[in-house]
């Protein structure tokens, strides 16, 4: 009775939507040829009812005329005898023929009507409560068919419900709760439906309806995604069929028709639960099984596509092919259409693109053809995958249109969006991506079981056209979303949390951005996203001052993707940091490596232009003049190009070649006569003149750069300069002179500002404290509104505090408090003074520390929050010196202090033999680097000697002198302390050779001795 429903639903599942109402239309249809049957064997029970020849001749005549399938005369002879006979103690039974008369001619509400009469009559004409709870089962099970039959879902579904409770015993409940299990599906209401299939299985497991039951259950349990109840479903199943097959049927058990035990059911049932699992090969054994069985059953060509499906997801693509051939002449439209399809998709993936393509073109072509939309699906992943964004598009936007079910409409949109994205239609892209997230919040999950996977598509994608629109803070609510929810069961978690750092990075959070991009690389070693993690990490250090792991990512990207795209940038930020470094001997080796690798770059141009002034500053004047003379003639329009003939004469004048370094700043003063350089070029063409004892030269000179540069920076310089002058000429009042003409014609100028300011910073530098301090108070005192007063104030403390007057510093810095609260000078002045009252009060020392770290910056929040818990240790108080250092670790700044602070706490726990802690705190300065990091890495090593695991510090003392070589006193204790280790290993031969190192390395020292005793003690050991 049931097959036929599981038939369709097989045909729903695999191979498009089915109207659920004519499913169940064909339950009901079967279920009711069996009425009239059913209503002989309630016949006899009219002869127990005192009742009238003629009367009894009206039934009979009834009877045998619904017996030769006349139900229409039959229907008519009954209305006629109970219009006659009112009154008839059978007007029972005639209504429910009735009511059977009228089913069968398919007028279910005149049906109705008559068995509305039948159980009303039931309470006065059926006294025996036996008979009327017999009678009225099955008048109400024929009842609720009719409403079925109506299509009155709701009232039937109602009725049904009723007659459950009411009759759960009748040998038809197990159907009525199968039918409110389908119409629960009808409604979309899959687990209500699974829970009512799963008690008809509990409660009548050997009913007529269980097999179907069990096998719908196993339907929808896959449709759910449940897998591995669906196969112990069917195990189920294949036990109650294999009982009924062998005939050890029990004797409560319910006889099954030959239909209903379908073989074919349960192969198909069983295999699809292992296709859905991905167990092809058991998949696969289960549809021969079906087809070896059943060769023309009813799924027996569901089961030949399925196992072309399987061939071509498990590579064997020519079998696929054949096989989906075969299916093209199918007698089931569903399966020659999906054999269609499948067809081009096994030619694509064979890599026969172009005739996928047009295989796909033609069936899109097709007006009949009920799968267009996945066919346009299709090209427009073949057109994106050429990367013709554009056909892409429109073939996608097509597709769109012809779309009908959710998730044909959520596969588009997906792969438009992306394409969008690819044509940089930002806009139309987060439209479309913002789509597909209101879909599926619309959509059940059953109608969509890859929910999930679609709605990280989703997001994910939103959340990269979000950075690239320039708005990181709303993508990096999704990102920090999907990591936090999804990202252990994610598809793509590299993607996910590649892109978190990047949103992390364009707001500025560098930290947590390195901290994303190293538990990618961490993670996700493979990742096709590593080359630009391993780019962003070392960025963010850069961009944090980080620079020592600035060069080791850099070098690092560099070495893994020798070809990357950012090679240019790279060489260049890793030649900055080690410039910033003062490493410049390697950083004119890049930056030089890069000029030659890249000439026509930006970076390259800049490359070139440092390359020169790396070896000035190297002191190598010679290799830096050929450096600044190519970098002037390969790029004669660079922005940078006055600079470099700037450094040719410039050069020429730190050689004390005056008259040639004079030829060349005069060649850049003509080439450039507007040049930003002039006034600077001016002075220093003095400067030679000076050097070279022409005064009068020189004079001309220093008085170009005041009368057409008065306001720059080497105007005062250039003032002085002009008294000196005139002073080796003799002309001491004309210097006079001088004085009072600058006085009188720039007075309150920055001219003077700056000459004024120099003149105190120079006392300051020949330690001459008390001028120095007289001359900047004077300074702040004749410009109290000039934007260097801040500066002179600040030195002026920094006099005093030389002087060792620590109340008159105070003082100062208090003026300095009081007229710029939020300067840096200030918050310093506060932060020196600390230091000082360090010395004589710490309580006074604790309250200003207290305030730098409120209100200064992360240096010297840093350095105060540190230098506190040092008082606070001193004082004894342990544990707020802890509490202090690791709420500094906690800011997340990476500072000298920070990583002083997290050194003092794996100290305190070392001294208290927490080796597990000391190694866990101290394992971030490891890639700090530098005499810290080859710190940390010993007492790592340490750590673990101490307790016990020689091996494993082994690893941290050879790390230790393989990446820290010039590390002092470490690297030659990491040598001895290996040694050590190798002998508690009972491992003597490493340790001599570790000796033996450590001996040709330090033969002289402290070290080398050592190691020369512990080797003359190994070798007395040896045999």
């Amino acid at each position: 009775m049931v097959l036929c429903f599981l038939q369709v639903q097989a045909q729903f599942l695999r191979g498009g939507p089915t109207d659920a109402v004519e499913r169940l239309g064909r339950i009901v249809y079967a279920e009711a040829h069996n009425l009239f049957w059913q209503a002989e064997q309630w016949a006899r029970t009219v002869e127990a009812i005192p009742v009238s020849v003629r009367e009894f001749a009206y039934l009979e005549r009834a009877r045998s005329l619904m017996g030769q399938g006349y139900w229409e005369l039959a229907l008519r002879e009954l209305r006629t005898v109970l219009a006659h006979e009112p009154l008839s103690p059978l007007r029972l039974w005639f209504w429910k023929w009735a009511g059977i008369a009228a089913f069968m001619l398919r007028d279910y509400e005149e049906a109705q009507h008559c068995w509305d009469s039948t159980l009303a009559l039931m309470v006065t004409t059926l006294p025996d409560s036996t008979l009327r709870q017999a009678v009225g089962q099955e008048v109400e099970y024929w009842y609720l068919l009719a409403l079925l039959h109506r299509a009155r879902y709701l009232q039937a579904d109602s009725v049904a419900a009723r007659y459950f409770q009411v009759y759960p015993a009748s040998r038809h409940a197990d159907e009525v709760l199968l039918f409110r299990a389908l119409l629960a599906e009808m409604r979309h209401e899959y687990r209500q439906a699974v829970q009512l299939l799963a008690e008809l299985r509990k409660r009548y497991p050997c009913h007529t309806a269980t097999p179907s039951a069990i096998s719908r259950e196993a339907y929808l349990r896959l449709w759910l995604q449940d897998f591995a109840s669906a196969l112990r479903l069917t195990e189920e199943l294949q036990l109650l069929l294999e009982r009924f097959s062998s005939g050890g049927r029990p004797s409560w058990c319910e006889p099954l028709s030959v239909e209903e035990l379908s073989w074919e059911e349960f192969f198909f049932v069983r295999a699809e639960a292992y296709l859905q699992r991905g167990q092809w090969e058991a998949a696969r054994q289960e549809y021969e099984h079906l087809l070896e069985r059943y060769p023309h059953g009813r799924l027996a060509e569901r089961a030949r596509l399925q196992q072309a499906w399987i061939a071509l997801r498990t590579g064997n693509v020519e079998e696929a092919l054949q096989r989906l051939r075969e299916l093209r002449d199918s007698p089931n439209q569903t399966v020659k259409a999906l054999a269609s399809l499948y067809g081009a998709l096994a030619l694509k993936t064979r890599g026969d693109t172009a005739a996928a393509r047009q295989e796909l073109l033609e069936l899109s072509l097709r007006p009949e053809f009920p799968y267009t939309a996945k066919v346009l699906l299709e090209l427009g992943q073949i057109d994106y995958e050429r990367k013709q964004y554009t056909n892409a598009r429109l073939t996608l936007e097509q597709a769109l249109r012809d779309a009908t079910d959710v998730g044909t409409m959520v596969q588009i949109l997906l792969l438009l969006g992306s394409t969008y994205q690819q044509l940089q239609q930002w806009d139309e892209a987060l439209r479309t991506f913002r789509m597909v997230e209101q879909l599926l919040r619309q959509a059940a999950a059953t109608v969509l079981p890859q929910r999930g996977r679609y709605e990280e598509y989703a997001l994910l994608g939103a959340a990269t056209t979000l950075c690239m629109l320039n708005r990181p803070a709303e993508a990096l609510q999704i990102l920090e979303k999907l990591t936090g929810e999804r990202l252990a069961e994610a598809l793509q978690p590299d993607e996910i949390l590649f892109w978190l750092g990047e949103a992390q990075y364009r707001v500025g959070n560098f930290t947590q951005a390195t901290q994303t991009y190293e538990r990618l690389l961490l993670r996700y070693p493979n990742s096709p996203r590593r080359e630009e993690a391993l780019y962003g990490t070392a960025w963010c250090a850069f961009r944090t001052q980080q620079m020592e792991r600035a060069v080791f990512w850099f070098e690092r990207l560099l070495t893994e993707f020798p070809h990357t795209p950012y090679a240019a940038e790279a060489l260049l930020r890793k030649a900055d940091a080690l410039y910033l470094l003062r490493q410049y001997r390697q950083a004119a080796q890049d930056y030089w490596e890069l000029a030659k690798r890249f000439p026509s770059t930006p970076e390259g141009e800049y490359a070139a232009y440092q390359y020169g002034y790396v070896l000035y500053r190297l002191g190598e004047y010679d290799k830096a003049e050929q450096a600044f003379r190519y970098f002037v003639q390969t790029y004669p329009r660079s922005s940078l190009v006055e600079e470099g003939f700037y450094f040719l004469g410039w050069l020429a004048f730190q050689q004390q070649r005056y008259e040639e370094s004079i030829v060349r700043f005069r060649n850049l003063l003509q080439l450039h006569p507007t040049s930003s350089l002039a006034a600077r070029t001016w002075f220093v063409i003095g400067n030679a003149y000076y050097n070279m004892e022409r005064w009068e030269d020189a004079l001309t000179a220093y008085q170009m750069v005041i009368e057409r540069f008065p306001n720059s920076l080497f105007a005062a310089e250039a003032v002085k300069s002009v008294q000196y002058c005139l002073m080796a000429l003799g002309r001491a009042e004309e210097a006079e002179r001088w004085l009072d003409t600058v006085k009188r014609r720039y007075p309150a100028t920055r001219l003077e500002e700056e000459a004024r300011l120099k003149r105190a910073e120079l006392m300051f530098l020949r330690q001459r404290y008390d001028t120095a301090l007289q001359e900047y108070m004077e300074f702040a005192q004749r410009y109290p509104y000039s934007e260097r007063t801040v500066e002179a104030l600040y030195w002026a403390f920094r006099s005093a505090l030389a002087l060792g007057h620590v109340e008159e510093a105070a003082r100062i810095s208090a003026e300095l408090h009081r007229r710029y609260p939020k300067q840096w000078y200030t918050i310093q002045s506060t932060l020196e003074l600390a230091r000082e009252q360090a010395r004589l009060n710490p309580l006074i020392a604790d309250s200003l520390y207290r305030q730098v770290e409120h209100h200064g910056d992360s240096a010297q929040a840093a350095e105060a929050l540190y230098q506190r818990g040092i008082l606070a240790m001193l004082r004894g108080d342990t544990a707020v010196a802890l509490e202090r250092w690791r709420s500094l670790l906690q800011q997340g700044a990476d500072t000298e202090f920070a990583a002083q602070a997290r050194y003092q706490i794996a100290m305190y726990w070392r001294a208290r033999q927490r080796y597990d802690s000391v190694r866990a705190i101290l394992l971030p300065l490891v890639y700090r680097g530098g005499d810290m990091g080859a710190e940390a890495l010993y007492y790592i090593g340490e750590a673990w000697m101490r307790e016990g695991r020689c091996d494993s510090a082994v690893i941290a003392f050879q790390t230790l002198y393989q990446n820290h070589t010039n590390a002092e006193p470490w690297n030659p204790l990491s040598l001895l302390q290996a040694g050590e280790c190798y002998e508690r290993m009972n491992n003597p031969k490493a340790a001599i050779e570790v000796y033996r190192l450590v001996i040709a390395l330090r033969p002289q020292d402290e070290y080398g001795r050592t190691a020369q005793s512990r080797l003359r003690r190994l070798s007395g050991r040896q045999p």
